[in-house]
C-alpha cells in the first residue's frame, strides 16, 4: 500500500516578510550614498535584484555605519539565495539595529535554512521579545520545535501565540500538527478545519486534513481534501502523491498515473515518482514504461546515494 505525504510545517523558511517597501532609508546620507540606496531599494521593488546588488553593496560600502544599507542588502542577498552573506549582512544590520524585530526573524529564518536550529530558536525568541504580537516568530519558532521533536516548547509556544491572536490559522495548522503527532486524531481534524475556516485557500491544511481522514477510514473524503489542496494549488507535490497513493490503492491506475505525471512535470528528478511510475506501469500492462521508469529510478537512486535493502 502507497503511504501519504504529510505536511508538517506551513511557515515558507525561505520566504522573508518583510516588503522591499519597508527598507526605504530613515537616516540622510550624503546625496550619491543616498542616490545609490533609493535606486537599489526602487530596483528590489521592481524585481531586478542583479541590477539592484550592486547599488547597494556601493551604498554599504560609502557609509558603513548606515543600517538601512544592510538590510536592503540583506534582503538581496536572500532573493539571491546568497545566504552566508544574507546572514552576515544582517548580523551587522542589527549591531546598528538591535530593536529590529522583522530582522531577527529574517535572521532567524537564514539560520533555519543553514540547520542551525539554536540560532534559529535564539533569533524568533528576540524578535518575540522586541514584539509580543509578532505572529510569524511565534509560527517560525514552532516549526523548528517540531522539526526537532520538541512537543512541550512547541506547545508551550503554539499556547502562547493563539492568546495573542486566537484566529491566526497558521496557529492553527501547527496545533493540528502536535495534535496528530500525539494521537489525538479527532482534535487534530477539528484544528486543520478551524485553520480551513479562517483561510479556505490553506493547502496545506487540506491535505493533512486528508491524511487524517485517511487514516479514520474515510477514504473519499480524504480523496475530497487532496483534490481541493490541488485546487488551489496546482503545484503540491504532496497533494498528489496523496491523491495518486489514494487512486493506486483503489486499483484506478489511469487516474493514479495521471497524479504521478503531474508530479513528474513538478519534479522530474524525484526517484521515488519513478517507483511508483513502475508500479503503476506494471498494473496497466505497460511493460516497456515500466521498465524504462525502473531504469530512471535507478539512475536517480544512485545519483542520490539511495540505498535499498
Amino acid at each position: 500500500m502507497m503511504k501519504h505525504v504529510l505536511i508538517l510545517f506551513l511557515v515558507a523558511l525561505g520566504v522573508f516578510h518583510s516588503t522591499p517597501g519597508g527598507l526605504v532609508a530613515q537616516e540622510q546620507a550624503p546625496a550619491p550614498v543616498q542616490e545609490d540606496l533609493q535606486q537599489g531599494i526602487e530596483l528590489l521593488q521592481q524585481g531586478k535584484v542583479d541590477e539592484a546588488l550592486p547599488l547597494l553593496q556601493k551604498a554599504v560600502g560609502k557609509e558603513p555605519t548606515k543600517a538601512d544599507g544592510y538590510r536592503a542588502l540583506a534582503h538581496a542577498y536572500s532573493k539571491k539565495r546568497m545566504w552566508k552573506e544574507a546572514v552576515e549582512t544582517y548580523q551587522k544590520y542589527l549591531e546598528l539595529n538591535p530593536t529590529d524585530a522583522q530582522a531577527h526573524n529574517n535572521l532567524g529564518v537564514l539560520y533555519n535554512i543553514g540547520g542551525m536550529a539554536n540560532e534559529a530558536i535564539a533569533s524568533y525568541k528576540k524578535a518575540i521579545e522586541i514584539n509580543p504580537k509578532f505572529m510569524d516568530a511565534y509560527n517560525n519558532l514552532t516549526v523548528v520545535y517540531l522539526r526537532h521533536g520538541l512537543q512541550l516548547e512547541a506547545r508551550e509556544t503554539l499556547n502562547t501565540a493563539l492568546e495573542v491572536d486566537p484566529q491566526n490559522p497558521e496557529a492553527h495548522f501547527h496545533l493540528g500538527i502536535l495534535l496528530s503527532r500525539s494521537r489525538m486524531i479527532e482534535p487534530a481534524m477539528n484544528e486543520y478545519k478551524k485553520a480551513i475556516e479562517l483561510n479556505p485557500g490553506y493547502a496545506e491544511a487540506y491535505n493533512n486534513l486528508g491524511i487524517l481522514l485517511d487514516g479514520a477510514g474515510e477514504q473519499e473524503e480524504a480523496a475530497k481534501q487532496w483534490t481541493k489542496a490541488i485546487e488551489i494549488d496546482p503545484k503540491s507535490i504532496d497533494a498528489y502523491y496523496n491523491l495518486g497513493s489514494y487512486y493506486f490503492n483503489a486499483r484506478k491506475y489511469d487516474e493514479a498515473l495521471s497524479m504521478w505525471k503531474k508530479i513528474q512535470e513538478l519534479n522530474p528528478e524525484d526517484p521515488w515518482l519513478y517507483l511508483r511510475l513502475t508500479a503503476t506501469y506494471n498494473k496497466l500492462g505497460m511493460t516497456k514504461e515500466a521498465e524504462e521508469a525502473g531504469t530512471r529510478f535507478e539512475e536517480l537512486r544512485k545519483q542520490a546515494g539511495i540505498e535499498m535493502e
